[in-house]
């Protein structure tokens, strides 16, 4: 779709592959939409004391007249900026010219065809699902053996610390054995072994995200849908009594219209990822009227089950900016008894007064993951 990418308001759809074939070589002048884009990483460090200093993705001619580079809008660390370290930068493109652009809402990946990967950073990786029971008979004893649970045998070997690695294990729930996946997480070099047996390195792959199935990816920071990139809501449902128990967590991605339940934090070493995974899904779908009779707000403003009487739990409360008029506010309320979400809309030109606008309700199966976490 070619619009000048300030018109917030036009929605604006991904480049096609010989689109972005275009806009990565000498061409493609004027196009815009998401994308993503494979080059190396440059930063220009600007005059001394300069605060933010520009980086560039360079997609072509590194170096030459017909250099083809791409202002980004991402935070780096030194990993993005290795010598030829090639990465993905996923955003909204813009083709100024035929050798200059931007990339706008950018995010880094680095992808498994790099040379060189290191623990910590966030990758996409495809393999195969591998599911493992515990050693029983190799010899290992208790915390000596590998893991159990699912393993990734990726479809392409990568290098993690120098060390060859051709399979990762999933610090996840189970998936399903066989299965072709998809994962985004971040990369981890753990060990074992080392008091009766031989010290063992191996991969794996935590905060584990089947991108596949359109789960967010979490990087470390934020969460992002993988249909725009999009920052994601975080509700927090459960915040855990006990110190060492993670909190349940609902991802809200609107522009698939779907929430995603998982957990995060607890308590854990500062190095270990906070995010541990979803665990199911569902739809966010429009309020029936039947649904809205089933929740009612008593004189002080509580949320109640209309049939019990018992509160909801506030969850979130989102107000429209201060220059919108007549904006429309969002609050968040969570039924514990049956797993439902509910969000209300107050304000706006008709004045509504919490009204329910949209609900999210997780299957039994759904409520048991919900519990558990």
């Amino acid at each position: 779709m070619r619009v000048d990418p300030s018109l917030e308001s036009q929605r604006l759809q991904r480049l096609t592959d010989p689109e972005l074939a275009q806009v990565a070589n000498l061409g493609g002048a004027g196009l815009t939409g998401y994308g993503a884009l494979v080059g190396a990483l440059v930063s220009d460090e600007g005059p001394e004391g300069f605060a933010r200093p520009k980086v560039y993705l360079i997609t072509a001619g590194h170096g030459t007249p017909d250099e083809i580079r791409f202002t980004i809008d991402a935070a780096t660390t030194r990993f993005d900026l290795l010598p030829g370290h090639r990465v993905r930068v996923f955003g909204l493109i813009h083709k100024t010219n035929q050798w200059i652009g931007t990339i706008r809402r950018a995010q880094i990946f680095h992808d498994s065809y790099d040379t060189q990967l290191l623990p910590g950073m966030h990758v996409e990786l495809t393999g195969v699902v591998d599911n493992r029971e515990p050693a029983s008979s190799s010899g290992d004893s208790d915390g000596e053996a590998l893991p159990a649970g699912s393993y990734l045998r990726l479809d392409q070997a990568v290098h993690i610390s120098g060390a060859v690695v051709r399979e990762l294990h999933l610090e996840h729930s189970p998936l399903h054995h066989g299965d072709d996946l998809r994962a985004y997480g971040r990369l981890e070099l753990r060990s074992a072994g080392g008091a009766l047996t031989p010290v063992r390195r191996f991969g794996a792959l935590s905060g584990v995200s089947d991108v596949g199935a359109g789960e967010p990816r979490f990087d470390g920071v934020q969460f992002h849908s993988t249909v725009n990139g999009a920052h994601l809501r975080v509700l927090l449902l459960r915040r855990q009594e006990l110190f060492d128990a993670p909190n349940t967590i609902v991802v809200l991605d609107l522009p698939q219209r779907r929430a995603f339940l998982g957990s995060i934090g607890g308590f854990q070493m500062p190095a270990r990822n906070p995010f541990h995974g979803f665990d199911a899904s569902a739809q966010i779908q429009p309020a029936s009227d039947q649904q809205r009779e089933a929740v009612r707000f008593d004189d002080e403003r509580n949320a109640l089950d209309a049939a019990t009487g018992q509160p909801l739990l506030f969850l979130d409360r989102e107000a429209p900016p201060p220059d919108i008029i007549d904006g429309l506010t969002t609050a968040w309320y969570f039924d514990p008894a049956r797993t439902v979400i509910y969000s209300f809309i107050s304000g706006g030109v008709a004045g509504f007064m919490n009204r329910m606008a949209q609900v999210i309700t997780f299957s039994p199966d759904e409520r048991d993951a919900a519990s558990a976490c």
